[in-house]
């Protein structure tokens, strides 16, 4: 409000003077400003509209925040400049006193340079919120490593132990133990070899699925699960966040599979894009386990690594009625090379 304020009284005293008289008696000078109330009226009605304008430019450039549509944005706020011009035009012109017109530099002076603000004000703002995330995420990144650092417990050496376990395993004898121990192997080996880089592959990140579905279906009978996991598509080398999808994979198996019943579970990759993923879960649901689910906090943790991580550019949707489904999408902006 002050800034309108001050610079519309700065406007309007400045370039609303109609005469201005000197005079000088018994050596003393003075000076009569005379005004015109038609040119403060336009004035007014020219600040008004710049205001509007300033406004919806800045709520314009604010969505550079949210997406990478530039090119629309630029030609929006060119609307929002060109419009409120010409609409001061054609009120001038119809609807008030054609006597005496503002020179055509002062309108375009004054819709400029409220204009150049509401730009580099809306500028600003877009670059303080994205400064604000990068620190988020930073901070967010470092509590996440030292958590994973505290989980591990030498995990490098509880990854030695169940290779030595694995050779002295007999694999005729023994196929599904050895089988076991082979896929728990490739699991700590991705857990921690694998991930302690910014981004994996797709097609790691599957595999590592794959083995943990492979070794949950062992403590059921054959027929108490029809598992089917389903890649669609051959885009599996776009770079993702690590174990973003472990925790929807993990509920699969905790909360829709029980002994002794018939469950159907579905896990799907759609990768026929080469910069985006389609993750589907589908599992039913058993009341008796879902009384001890807790407050799924593996779920919550990976809304908001999405949401740091992924930005305006991922979607989550959560289904529970007869079956409990999860759908995920979102853009990796990185093409395989295959």
């Amino acid at each position: 409000m002050l800034f309108w304020l001050v610079t519309g009284w700065l406007i309007a005293n400045g370039f609303s003077i109609d005469v201005q008289e000197i005079t000088i008696e018994d050596g003393v000078e003075t000076v009569v400003i005379l005004r015109n109330n038609d040119i403060i009226l336009k004035l007014i009605i020219a600040i008004s509209l710049s205001s509007i304008s300033f406004y919806l430019n800045l709520a314009n450039i604010s969505n550079l925040y949210k997406t990478k549509k530039g090119l629309q944005i630029l030609l929006f706020s060119f609307v929002l400049i060109v419009v409120p011009i010409s609409l001061f035009y054609v009120i001038e012109s119809y609807l008030m006193s054609a006597t005496i017109r503002l020179p055509i530099s002062i309108i375009l002076g004054i819709f400029f340079f409220y204009f150049t603000i509401s730009v580099a004000y809306g500028i600003t703002k877009v670059w303080q919120k994205a400064e604000r995330q990068k620190q988020q995420l930073a901070l967010e990144k470092n509590r996440a490593e030292l958590t994973m650092l505290r989980a591990q417990l030498h995990p490098h050496f509880l990854f030695n132990v169940l290779n030595n376990l694995l050779a002295m395993v007999d694999q005729k004898a023994n196929p599904v133990l050895a089988s076991s121990l082979d896929r728990l192997s490739g699991l700590l080996r991705y857990v921690v070899y694998d991930t302690d880089v910014e981004n994996v592959t797709i097609r790691k990140e599957i595999e590592f699925i794959r083995n943990f579905s492979a070794l949950q279906i062992q403590r059921f009978e054959n027929e108490e699960i029809d598992f089917e996991l389903e890649i669609i598509g051959e885009h599996d080398l776009q770079k993702i966040e690590p174990g973003i999808f472990i925790p929807f994979v993990e509920n699969v198996f905790k909360y829709g599979v029980e002994p002794e019943k018939k469950s159907k579970v579905k896990i799907s990759f759609d990768l026929t894009e080469p910069n985006k993923i389609k993750f589907e879960s589908t599992n039913p649901i058993y009341p008796a386990l879902q009384k001890n689910k807790g407050n799924r906090s593996g779920i919550s943790s990976t809304k908001a690594r999405l949401q740091l991580v992924y930005p305006n550019c991922h979607k989550l949707t959560i289904i529970e009625n007869e079956t409990f489904q999860v759908h995920l999408e979102f853009k990796t902006n990185e093409s395989d090379h295959s």
